[in-house]
């Protein structure tokens, strides 16, 4: 007797839409404060002029709403799920003001305001805590968004890579359409760490942090400590070589050739804990830049 046929396989059931509500959580894992660090004082490709972040305050997005969008979009890219980048350890940045920070983590990012960047029309992101902070510096803003993402199909920009023509407008007009015809989900511009969505779901909001920018240090002069015939000569940090040679002090007498020992003393404490300092912040850029960081 033949057997009998197989039963159909249940349909699929879409996960139910959750209710739109959100939530703050203040974060004080000790581990998960730490990525969040890291990624704030990590520089981006280069990190001439960039002044590394250190945050004030921390709390943890919470939307199920925008998670369920974030993975409905995911499965619907070029290429499903790939380039997710994950917060804490991973992530980029959007920098914005009270109103528009809590409209985000709210309801995700609008493309009712993306207007014609310098990448096109969709989300700017970047992957640089200080870059994203630099953006917005001459309005005060002092609160960052660590968002989560799903790049997909990239499109990578190289250095001095030129629109193609069928961009009549160049990079600002590109949008979802000619990303969809180029079987493309996102733009990635490695040069000037920027990254840029054109769903609207593409990205969502992990943290909520408050910043200050972190001054580097001032370089130290070394002191100029023996004058051209070999005589000690006055040291003081800051002071100019005269038209002769040595060192003008305002505190020594530029004519004085003894340098007591306790202001010798005093100066060598003064050098040490000055090099400890460029130490830390050199060992800082260093931390930044390691691979294993790297998103």
């Amino acid at each position: 007797a033949a057997a009998p046929p197989a039963a159909p396989a249940p349909p699929r059931r879409e996960r139910s839409v959750p209710e739109e509500t959100f939530r703050l959580d203040e974060v004080s894992d000790l581990l998960e404060l730490r990525h969040v660090r890291l990624q704030l004082q990590r520089c981006g490709d280069s990190c001439d002029g960039e002044v590394p972040l250190e945050p004030v305050r921390v709390q943890s997005v919470h939307n199920s709403l925008l998670s369920y969008y974030l993975d409905r979009t995911s499965r619907c890219l070029a290429s499903p799920g790939a380039g997710r980048y994950l917060p804490p350890q991973g992530g980029c940045f959007y920098a914005a003001g009270e109103a528009e920070v809590a409209s985000i983590c709210r309801e995700g990012f609008d493309p009712a305001g993306w207007q014609r960047g310098t990448y096109g029309q969709g989300q700017h992101l970047w992957l640089s805590a200080s870059r994203a902070a630099a953006a917005v510096a001459a309005e005060g803003h002092s609160s960052l968004l660590l968002c989560e993402a799903v790049l997909g199909s990239t499109w990578q920009i190289r250095p001095g890579e030129r629109p193609p023509e069928s961009l009549g407008e160049g990079w600002p007009s590109l949008d979802l359409a000619q990303m969809r015809e180029r079987g493309r989900d996102s733009l990635v511009v490695p040069d000037a760490d920027v990254l840029v969505l054109f769903r609207r779901y593409q990205a969502v909001p992990r943290y909520l942090v408050s910043f200050r920018r972190c001054e580097p240090p001032l370089p130290m002069r070394p002191p100029h400590c023996l004058t051209p015939d070999g005589a000690p000569s006055p040291l003081s940090y800051g002071a100019s070589p005269s038209p002769d040679g040595v060192s003008a002090s305002p505190s020594v007498s530029a004519t004085s050739s003894v340098v007591s020992l306790s202001a010798l003393s005093a100066l060598h404490g003064s050098v040490q804990g000055s090099a400890s300092l460029a130490s830390s912040y050199s060992d800082l850029r260093d931390l930044s830049r390691d691979p294993s960081g790297a998103l």
